[in-house]
């Protein structure tokens, strides 16, 4: 399985892998960014793993992934920027594939973390590109807050 990743390590707790992407069998996984972590905690965990640090915007997998698990990020960029990730996500995975969300929920006028209500989040990953799991499940996050989880396929 070829996974993209996002943030998917946390220093308290080492590897968060996302709901319905298993992790055990993540034999050529991708981690973009600083918030990645270093490979330590991928290798202790038992994954054969590459992390990729890269700019967010010009990163260009060889070959799509069948998941990706976004977390930390989307309410990490301006809104203004929102849509932009939207495509390179939708870019990045093969049709059918698993995107796991983690979309922050937070009552907080500015951000970063900025808030990614429900009703935005479809909006932004629109029926006609992303297939929506019935409900999203809330997740307590460390800082107090919560987290929408879920898994969207990608449609066509």
């Amino acid at each position: 399985m070829r996974l993209g990743a996002r943030g998917i390590a946390r220093p308290s707790t080492g590897i968060m892998p996302p709901r319905g992407v298993p992790s055990s069998r993540a034999n050529d996984a991708r981690a973009v960014g600083p918030a990645c972590g270093p490979q330590t905690p991928l290798t202790t965990a038992g994954l054969d793993a590459d992390v990729v640090e890269a700019d967010l915007f010009s990163f260009a997998p060889a070959a799509p992934f069948e998941a990706v698990y976004e977390q930390t990020c989307l309410c990490a960029l301006t809104p203004g920027r929102w849509t932009e990730y939207e495509q390179r996500l939708h870019g990045w995975l093969v049709p059918g594939g698993r995107l796991a969300v983690a979309f922050m929920q937070t009552d907080a006028a500015e951000g970063p973390p900025f808030a990614c209500r429900p009703e935005a989040m479809r909006r932004l990953f629109a029926a006609d590109r992303w297939e929506w799991p019935a409900d999203l499940v809330p997740e307590p996050h460390p800082l107090g807050l919560a987290e929408l989880t879920g898994i969207l396929r990608r449609r066509g």
